[in-house]
């Protein structure tokens, strides 16, 4: 029986498709077999260069990858890609419970570039009706957005949602923090600077920077009796072209560096007031 010639070519290009879809489809699951032992073994700089190769080849990848893409992104710092790819696991996972969890590393990311806008209007799309873990998650990384928001009422009201109601006394500590406005308000950058103005020194002892405030008022002071030497010795002329320009140098120099002494020493004691809720959850939940 005479094969016609074209049948055998169109059995033989068959037979080809098929052995190289068998020998891809076998590749490809090893790529993914190394990946997933590169991302266990915590070596996600290899294992994300794996994920991307087997994404290379199958764009409509299980929701589990993009979730360790992204893992390995967050891991490896770049926070801005492994918001990027939690957002694909969230969009491709069909159980709401996954779906949270990818939402909420998303979230993190975002809080770590200090995106506290978006991430709190990714948080609050997150359903009401959670309970258990996944509302305490919710309260707490709401907290950590108010916060950064500087909105420090809902920072307050959040991080005690993160403390079990039967927990008073921890929960009355962290009212306490809160409740204290001097933790996030005190001292004032502009006060401060209005009271180097009008006597230098006068804004640094404010702000608790006694060494620089007791520093301000020796170097203006001895300028300003240089000056009265000088007019007594010679003349006011003299005097006051000779000593007002240190005078104006370090008066200016007092009071502008008095507002970011306060600014520093204002944010030290938010993030004192900070620590200390955070530590306080955390003792919570031991």
């Amino acid at each position: 029986m005479t094969v016609n010639p074209n049948a055998r070519k169109l059995l033989f290009i068959l037979f080809f498709n098929i052995s190289f879809i068998i020998v891809a489809a076998q590749s490809l699951s090893q790529v993914l077999q190394v990946a997933n032992q590169q991302y266990n073994a915590g070596n996600y700089s290899m294992a994300l260069k794996e994920y991307q190769r087997y994404l290379f080849f199958d764009s409509n990848a299980a929701p589990e990858v993009y979730d360790h893409i992204g893992s390995c992104f967050q891991n490896l710092n770049q926070f801005d890609k492994a918001a990027e790819y939690y957002d694909k696991a969230f969009f491709t996972y069909s159980s709401n419970e996954l779906k949270s969890k990818a939402l909420f590393n998303k979230v993190e990311c975002m809080v770590y570039m200090r995106d506290f806008g978006l991430a709190l209007a990714e948080i609050l799309s997150i359903s009401d009706t959670i309970t258990g873990d996944v509302y305490y998650k919710k309260e707490f990384l709401l907290g950590i957005c108010y916060f950064g928001m500087d909105d420090f009422d809902n920072a307050k009201i959040s991080f005690v949602n993160c403390i079990a109601s039967c927990d008073q006394i921890k929960r009355q500590k962290i009212e306490k923090i809160f409740n204290r406005k001097r933790n996030f308000y005190s001292p004032n950058p502009k006060t401060a600077s209005t009271l180097s103005m009008c006597f230098p020194g006068l804004g640094q002892f404010y702000s608790g920077d006694i060494r620089n405030g007791l520093n301000s008022v020796l170097l203006t002071s001895g300028l300003a009796l240089l000056g009265v030497r000088i007019a007594l010795n010679q003349t006011v002329y003299d005097a006051f072209f000779t000593v007002m320009p240190w005078i104006q140098r370090y008066y200016q120099g007092g009071y502008i560096r008095t507002e970011t002494i306060a600014t520093q020493k204002r944010a030290s004691n938010r993030s004192k007031a900070y620590e200390e809720t955070l530590n306080l959850i955390a003792e919570s939940k031991n």
